[in-house]
Formats: structure tokens, sequence, C-alpha cells
């Protein structure tokens, strides 16, 4: 795990089945020192997903192969171990981990709302649409901490299938990470996208969930950029189709407006998309 003083790259993992599970602690095993606030957000994620355990934190000096034996080794069905995620196999395991989702640049300077003193700005809408690529232009252009999307890690690792019971686990992850970091970070930050979107997906494949299951606050603290169908579809090895979208963003408007979330749209191509996420971005934020 590499960590710099402007970038953390979080790819740990956590048992899958620790939703609702006591455990007398949580381990972190780091390959490297982390900051006092990469620290906090582990605390605060870990508290919002399993709030029952208290985590602590280990520094291994170790290479890849040693560390993997050493996780074999040390294993205690009532610990919670969090991992580098390039360390262990997979699945199917004894162990189920899973992955955490990855922030970049969490230890930036602050940068406050206009609106709130912590708030996210979330790209969502259909796959192939610009979220990735405009969310990691505007995190570098603004130095803005960026959840990256956890689902594509999700499927690097695990491959693209996905029932229903993980569905709703990516939701949770994803949920408890953003509730995380608007803990620790008490400015501006971004997501390409949230446990919202993780919704739309859900009920898109499995039907409409119960209102009594889903997390309480989806979209508070939240505005949206909404990524219009505009611009060319662009396959890859995670996407179902090779040829087109599963929906276009006027289903994932509909979505939002079910939610009664805030968001504004952003269209054209390239630049201009680009710029469009920029003007609404500053909005939102304090004049320096």
């Amino acid at each position: 795990m590499m960590v710099t003083t402007d970038s953390i790259i979080l790819s740990s993992l956590v048992p899958a089945s620790l939703a609702g599970t006591s455990f007398l602690s949580c381990t972190f095993w780091l390959i490297d020192p982390i900051s006092d606030k990469q620290r906090q957000l582990y605390h605060s994620f870990t508290q919002s997903l399993c709030p029952t355990i208290t985590p602590q934190f280990h520094v291994v000096g170790a290479s890849p192969d040693h560390l993997s034996a050493d996780i074999g080794a040390s294993f205690n069905p009532e610990m919670l171990h969090i991992v580098d995620a390039r360390l262990i196999k997979y699945w199917p395991t004894d162990i189920p981990f899973l992955p955490c989702p990855i922030v970049v640049g969490i230890d930036f300077i602050e940068t406050k709302s206009k609106d709130h003193t912590g708030a996210a700005i979330v790209f969502f809408g259909p796959e192939s649409t610009g979220k990735s690529t405009v969310s990691t232009q505007l995190a570098t252009a603004f130095k803005l901490p960026l959840v990256t999307e956890y689902v594509r890690l999700w499927f690097d690792i695990f491959g693209c299938d996905c029932n229903r019971q993980q569905a709703w686990t990516i939701l949770n992850v994803v949920h408890a990470f953003h509730q995380a970091i608007s803990k620790v970070h008490q400015g501006i930050w971004l997501a390409d996208t949230d446990a919202l979107a993780s919704l739309m997906w859900l009920e898109w494949y499995f039907g409409v969930q119960p209102t009594a299951s889903l997390p309480a606050n989806l979209v508070v603290d939240k505005f949206y950029l909404l990524c219009g169908d505009d611009i060319p579809f662009v396959p890859d090895h995670q996407r179902r189709y090779s040829d087109k979208r599963e929906f276009d963003a006027a289903f994932a408007k509909s979505y939002l407006q079910k939610f009664n979330a805030d968001f504004e749209w952003i269209k054209g191509q390239g630049v201009d998309r680009l710029e469009m996420a920029k003007r609404y971005l500053e909005t939102k934020l304090e004049p320096s």
C-alpha cells in the first residue's frame, strides 16, 4: 500500500459477514504509517458498519508473502482483520473478506461549502457517461478528496456477477464509508457514485426494495451531478453490453427525483462537460 501526503489508497478488506455481528476488536494491518486523519477515517468507517467493535491499528513492515502468511497464522474468528487487498486470494475463501472503498486525497486542505460545513458532490448516471473521468479531473483541479466507484473495485476482485445479497453488501459498505468521510472531513469531497446509485442498480436487477430496509440519510448533505448520456458509449470488461447502456440518463434522473435529491445536469463533449462541472462546483464552494 502506497501512502503519500496527498493520496491514500484504502484497498483494504473487511469480512463479508460483519453486518449485525459482534466482534471483540477490529485490527487494521497496515504496510505504511497513516496520518491521524486517515486513522480517524478507518475508525469511523468501522464504527458505522459494525458499531459493536473497537478498531486497533498495527503497522506491519513485511513483504506481501510474509504478510499473507501472517494473516493465516493469526486469524481469530472473534477479530475483524482489515488488510491490503492485493495480498490474499479472494474468492472463495475460508475468511470471507470484501474490499473497502478507495479514497484519494483525504489529507487535502478542507474546502468549505456555502451550504454545509461538510458535503459530498456525487457523480450520478448511467454507465459510460464520464463520471470517473470528470470526478478525477475535478479532484485534481480543486484538490478535493475523491471516493472512487466501489462496485468497479468489487468486480475487479470477485468478477462481474453479483447476487441480491452481494448488491446489498455493496450498498451498505458504500453508505457506511461515505458516512465516515462526512464525519472525518468537514469540507467538500467528491464521490464517483454513492449508495443511492447502488440502490438504483440493485432495483434495476432485483426489483424495488422495501423502504423500511433502506439506510437512513441516503441523500442528506449531498449534491448530485447527473451525467448526461450525450457522449459515445465506451465498452469495457465490466459492462454488460458491448454496444449500449443498460438504461438512459432519464431513468437516472427519475431516480434522483424519487428521493428528492438536489441535482444538476452536466452535459457536452470533453472539455465542455468538465467546464460545466467546474462551474457547478464553484457555486458550492466558499470564495477564497
